[in-house]
């Protein structure tokens, strides 16, 4: 049996901020004024992401996952559900040196957790299992819930608490630039976990506002973790 995760990461949802016009004479821009306008297009970014994805009625995800450091880790899956209907998380791989076949599978009502093909868990559906999926997604990246579920542990706070737990912290919202084959603006941002800052993260997002990888440095009491997360696939209706 691989052994239980050891970490938890998270984000927090920070500030807007507005200004006012008036008929004084305005203050050439300083480098505080942009960062100040980045960190407000960071959060609109991050709060239009997570609105969508969890308004959305059809979402399909293909994702790559690979780790170093402290945790080491490969998986390659799947993510997809249907509103408050069927949802499914599937990986292939390895985490900290033990191979894993992982699911968690969802109806309306139920909810399955699966391991080499064996059932873990089941029980009623949490009520905010799709918001916590999604948070979990955008906030900490999905490696994070892999690890609760190589002992077929269910996401944490499925009763709809997690945005008060797992905080994003100063995003800052950069230029579109080259990556890849094509360009992505980077979404910088801290990650917090019960008022505790344990890491920092990138998200790299295309035109349309989705992410195409994540790039994330976690801090633990044994080292520091570096994972990268790629998503070559997105579908979202």
């Amino acid at each position: 049996m691989p052994r239980t995760p050891r970490f938890l990461v998270a984000l927090v949802l920070v500030l807007g901020c507005a200004s006012r016009g008036d008929d004084r004479p305005r203050k050439p821009a300083t480098d505080e004024d942009s960062e100040l306008s980045s960190v407000v297009q960071g959060d609109q970014a991050m709060s239009a992401l997570e609105h969508r994805l969890i308004d959305a009625r059809q979402v399909d995800i293909a994702f790559e996952i690979h780790s170093t450091g402290a945790v080491t880790s490969s998986f390659n899956g799947t993510l997809h559900w249907l509103r408050d209907d069927e949802l499914s998380l599937r990986a292939t791989g390895e985490f900290d040196g033990a191979a894993q076949n992982l699911e968690l599978r969802a109806d309306a009502d139920t909810l399955v957790t699966l391991v080499d093909g064996h059932q873990v868990w089941t029980g009623p559906r949490p009520p905010a299992l799709v918001e916590v999926i999604v948070l979990g997604l955008t906030r900490q990246g999905l490696l994070h819930n892999l690890a609760m579920l190589t002992v077929g542990s269910l996401p944490e706070h499925g009763d709809g608490e997690l945005a008060e737990w797992l905080i994003y912290v100063e995003p800052q919202l950069g230029e579109l630039q080259p990556f890849g084959e094509g360009e992505a603006q980077p979404l910088e941002f801290g990650v917090q976990v019960a008022d505790q800052q344990v890491g920092r993260a990138t998200l790299w997002l295309r035109a349309n506002g989705l992410p195409i990888e994540r790039q994330q440095e976690v801090e633990f009491p044994s080292g520091s973790m570096a994972v990268v997360e790629r998503y070559p696939s997105w579908v979202t209706k």
